[in-house]
Formats: structure tokens, sequence, C-alpha cells
């Protein structure tokens, strides 16, 4: 992905998150989203900021938190990476069947409702 597009997985991912996430986005939910710790999440947006890819503004309801959002040049890397991405997944699914998706699909989403509700989070 990186020699194809430029862009690390780190990036990738970040911008897809936020290209899907319904705003306001802070950089809270951000890390859970991406399942990473905060000083790695702070240097991928920094480097996206710095890129002009995303944008952060100040949360009027909490001071220290930031609102963190997608920009136009952010969201055609996500269109370039797109197609990229698709090619990757269909090689990788290719030997799975349909019920072979179906059950792992059913089983990452009895992970996920775990997680948030360990985290006392039913949304997650």
């Amino acid at each position: 992905m990186l020699a194809a597009t430029g862009q690390s997985r780190s990036r990738w991912q970040t911008l897809f998150v936020l290209s899907v996430a319904r705003p306001p986005v802070t950089t809270s939910l951000l890390s859970a989203r991406l399942a990473i710790q905060w000083p790695p999440l702070i240097r991928t947006l920094n480097s996206l900021e710095a890129d002009g890819l995303i944008r952060r503004t100040e949360n009027p309801n909490d001071k220290r938190s930031r609102h963190i959002e997608i920009t136009p040049a952010g969201m055609a890397v996500v269109e370039q990476v797109q197609p990229i991405l698709s090619e990757i997944r269909s090689a990788v699914f290719a030997k799975l069947s349909e019920q072979d998706m179906m059950l792992a699909t059913r089983v990452l989403e009895m992970i996920v409702a775990g997680v948030g509700e360990a985290q006392g989070d039913s949304d997650q």
C-alpha cells in the first residue's frame, strides 16, 4: 500500500475511519475506533494535518479536546486507496466461502459487542 499510494497503514486507516465516522470525532473516539494508543495516533494526526489531509479544531464543550475532520484532500487519498485495498481484500478472502464469511462476521460482531460491554459502552 505504501508503495502504491505513498500512505502508511496508520495514515490510510485513520483517514478511512474519519471518512465514515459521524462527526464530531475526538482524539479519544478515534483512538478507540483504531484501537491504538495516543502517542502513535498523535504522530499520525500531526503528519496528516501537516499534509492538509485533516483539520483539528477546538471542542467547544471541552477545551482539552479537539475535533478532527477529514479535508477534501484527505477524501481524495481515501478514494485513491480504496481500489487498491479492494484488490488486496479480494485476494485475501478469495478462498473463503460465503458461509465462512458469515461465520467470521458473526464472531467478529460478538467480539466487538464484548469489547463494548467490557468498556461499559454498548455503542461500540
